[in-house]
């Protein structure tokens, strides 16, 4: 279950004012967790300070949905620590977890990277697996 569906009861909206290195207002969307404690549910980097350009998330479908309906111009990007924390519970092969982090930190050309995951999906063995599957399905959306 994500994050936004079980503490979405609250939902803060904070941004910096250009104190980052590319000088853009930067804004975080919270919550709070059972233990009180503040839980990271996305943040974007705003182009302007009246959009975003680029906003990143869990992956939750229904913050998804609103970034299509109200941020119709951003990018939406995975967050690469829910994705990581996602493979480590979701696919117990040590061998695969170092495949992915490669396909999802390592600067590839795309071809290279649809050789590189057809490849090391097939030689581990994992073409069966739902995880792994609807994971790179969803590379694009």
């Amino acid at each position: 279950m994500s994050d936004y569906q079980v503490f979405g009861d609250v939902l803060a909206f904070d941004s910096t004012y250009r104190s980052n290195k590319y000088k853009k207002p930067l804004v975080v969307f919270s919550g709070l967790n059972r233990q009180k404690q503040t839980s990271i549910l996305g943040f974007a980097l705003l182009e302007d300070e009246e959009k975003p350009c680029v906003v990143v998330t869990n992956g939750d479908k229904a913050i998804r949905s609103a970034i299509v309906e109200v941020m119709s111009t951003a990018t939406h990007r995975l967050c690469g620590w829910h994705l990581e924390k996602n493979c480590v519970q979701r696919v117990k092969d040590t061998e695969f977890r170092k495949v992915f982090k490669k396909a999802l930190y390592a600067n590839f050309e795309i071809d290279n990277f649809e050789e590189y995951w057809k490849t090391s999906v097939e030689s581990l063995g994992l073409l069966d697996n739902g995880w792994v599957q609807s994971t790179y399905e969803t590379r694009e959306s």
